[in-house]
């Protein structure tokens, strides 16, 4: 058995199933209102959990949630509270065997978050289609049931309030799960007046939003188009200048320097996410009671739990610590949607990506390696590369917090009311715990004395990751599939030194735990290897001459564009432009290659060269059209100081009319 094995079986022997299923049930009934009130209270009751686990070194800190402050742009929400939320059917050509179709007090997913109160007794309001709406049919005063495929985000509730409308009717998320009921209820969490951010913020105009069953849904949609259809409007939904709290804790290591498991607070789903903030307890408690036993070594860096809103609440912790957190943590751990049991799910791992190089990267793949040899949980999907969706955005450079992340992904359920203590798996999350848990405690704990047999390892993984992207350059050359206008050759001998270079620092990194020359040692062994398949690549390439067709317009304009970065953190919310300029960026800046580009910024490289590492790191190749609004966007967030630019050659005046 691997010493690894043992950490598992240890971890694993040690959770208190019954205690970590009772934390969740407690979380998520706490957060289920989806108001300021009971964020407070989820709030408190985590800090209670912490010290009740031994995890004294805990605190609250409350940051602003009126919708101004500004974390790394992400504008804070504004509080909200409401006890009433209720639609009531007055007049249909369809008999409701229930007229009341929409109750927050039945179901607090059924008034969606940000609306805002009617006159006291109600106000009545006529219901059409998103069909009707979009044929001309008159809104002012009125509500608009959306189609079932239609997100009730900031596109139809713009349109709707631009035309008098008082707000939407939404089924979205729950047509997932229409095969098992038909009554489960959408949790909408992001409707606002601006397509840039997900809450209620101080410029956005006041709405009011009802979420229905499918079934519901369903009825209301073929009552509006069989004839006048009529409700009662009632809430007593305020936005108020209030407190959005973090709870953070630390665990002291012979480093002062920390390891962050995050997980977020405030989305009333059992899987999402309380099972995070109960799971990272539990593994933090285990760890800790391994320590005193002296079952695992001395901690080597110091642990901190994080617990905040997901996204917005981690860019106002990272700001309370310095902005850059590259000097004081080495890595963290996206604990959203861990694998609990909810039904179709497969766990899919992320590694941190290259942004901020991270030790803990070769760790965590050399145990998804070997988990297939003890009761551990199949890895469906293992993402070498990783990614800066959700809460690894603080892998960009600027932030320096490498994030890894194991999520239970392709579930059934999402975002619905369906999703509760009964989706929960006991016995398949303590297991999704432990292994987690192993890579902690691998990670935390790891020192001088297992550097040289851990080392050896991560060269081997590194020349694994060299000699996977020598295939794809094969497959590659066999197609000729390159760019017109490509040096075929000098693109391929570029793209193995990037390659190399990615594994070179992730080596390096293992410096944080000691500078032994064995990672000097490696890198050359990684070094070498790279250089003999460069050798044979060379050779392949060598018969192959510059195409002299002309290029591609977009990708050679990108070549005079040398971009940096202006601000800390990913471009979100987009703070520093007027709302009516701001604009949907590329994959939404954190979910694809945009932020792949823009975390690769260095000031030196041009644009032609990020996008080109871009294409190797995930890897594809981009279209024009991509390209394009990769260019644009750039542009875009120069003019508004995110990024300053500097752009040389005969594409300068082409570009500056974009």
């Amino acid at each position: 058995m691997s010493a690894q094995n043992e950490i598992y079986a240890k971890i694993l022997a040690k959770i208190d199933k019954q205690r970590l299923y009772a934390n969740i049930e407690s979380l998520w009934k706490l957060e289920l209102p989806q108001t300021f009130k009971a964020y407070a209270a989820a709030a408190d009751r985590a800090l209670e959990l912490l010290k009740q686990a031994g995890i004294e070194n805990a605190e609250k800190v409350d940051f602003p949630a009126d919708g101004k402050t500004v974390y790394q742009d992400k504008r804070m929400p504004l509080a909200w509270d409401a006890t009433c939320g209720r639609l009531t059917v007055k007049q249909s050509a369809i008999p409701f065997a229930d007229p009341v179709v929409a109750d927050y007090r039945r179901h607090p997913f059924s008034l969606v978050k940000g609306s805002v109160s009617m006159a006291e007794g109600g106000r009545s309001a006529g219901i059409i289609t998103e069909a009707q709406f979009f044929a001309g049919k008159d809104a002012a005063g009125a509500m608009v049931i959306c189609d079932p495929s239609t997100v009730p985000g900031v596109k139809i509730l713009r349109a709707v309030l631009d035309k008098g409308g008082l707000g939407l009717i939404t089924d979205y998320y729950a047509q997932q799960c229409r095969v098992e009921t038909s009554d489960a209820i959408s949790w909408v969490n992001a409707c606002t007046d601006d397509a840039m951010h997900w809450h209620v913020q101080c410029e956005d105009r006041p709405f009011i939003c009802f979420s229905v069953s499918p079934r519901v849904g369903d009825q209301i949609r073929q009552a509006a188009n069989a004839g006048k259809l009529t409700a009662l409007v009632e809430c007593d939904g305020r936005l108020y200048e209030g407190v959005l709290p973090g709870v953070t804790a630390l665990v002291p290591g012979r480093q002062k320097k920390e390891f962050w498991l995050m997980a977020h607070l405030y989305e009333p789903l059992s899987d999402d996410n309380s099972t995070g903030v109960a799971g990272a307890i539990e593994i933090v408690r285990v760890i800790k009671d391994l320590l005193a036993r002296g079952e695992l070594p001395q901690l080597e860096f110091s642990i901190r739990l994080v617990f905040a809103a997901e996204m917005y609440g981690f860019a106002a912790f990272a700001e309370k610590y310095g902005g850059y957190l590259g000097d004081k943590a080495i890595g963290a751990i996206n604990l959203d949607s861990l694998m609990s049991g909810n039904p179709g799910q497969k766990l899919h791992v992320y590694l941190a990506p290259p942004g901020s190089p991270f030790f803990g990267n070769s760790l965590l793949e050399m145990l998804v390696d070997e988990s297939a040899t003890f009761d551990c949980l199949a890895v469906a999907k293992f993402y070498e590369s990783g990614a800066y969706d959700d809460d690894m955005f603080l892998s960009d450079k600027t932030v320096g917090l490498p994030t890894v992340w194991a999520i239970g992904k392709e579930k059934h359920l999402w975002h619905n009311s369906a999703l509760t203590m009964e989706t929960i798996d006991i016995d398949i999350f303590a297991r999704m715990c432990a292994f987690i848990g192993t890579w902690v405690a691998w990670v935390t704990t790891l020192n001088r004395e297992q550097l040289p047999g851990i080392l050896a390892k991560a060269g081997a993984c590194a020349i694994r990751h060299i000699n996977e992207e020598y295939c794809r350059i094969l497959l590659q050359l066999e197609k000729l599939d390159f760019r017109p206008g490509t040096d075929v050759a000098g693109e391929v001998a570029e793209r193995m030194r990037y390659r190399l270079k990615r594994d070179i620092e992730r080596l390096y990194d293992f410096g944080e735990v000691d500078a032994v020359a064995e990672i000097d040692r490696e890198i050359k062994l990684v070094t070498l290897a790279a250089e003999q398949l460069m050798a044979v690549l060379n050779k392949k390439t060598a018969a192959l001459t510059k195409d002299g067709r002309v290029g591609e317009k977009w990708f050679d304009c990108a070549g005079a564009i040398i971009p940096a970065r202006a601000t800390v953190g990913f471009p979100y919310d987009q703070i520093k432009a007027p709302k009516a300029q701001r604009r949907q960026l590329p994959d939404s800046m954190i979910y694809g290659p945009f932020a792949c580009i823009l975390s690769n910024m260095d000031g030196q490289k041009n644009l032609q060269r990020l996008i080109r590492e871009t294409e190797w790191e995930v890897p594809t190749a981009f279209t024009e059209a991509q390209i394009k609004q990769y260019i644009e966007a750039v542009i875009y967030l120069a003019e508004y100081g995110y990024l300053t630019t500097i752009i040389t050659g005969a594409s300068a005046k082409k570009i500056s009319k974009l």
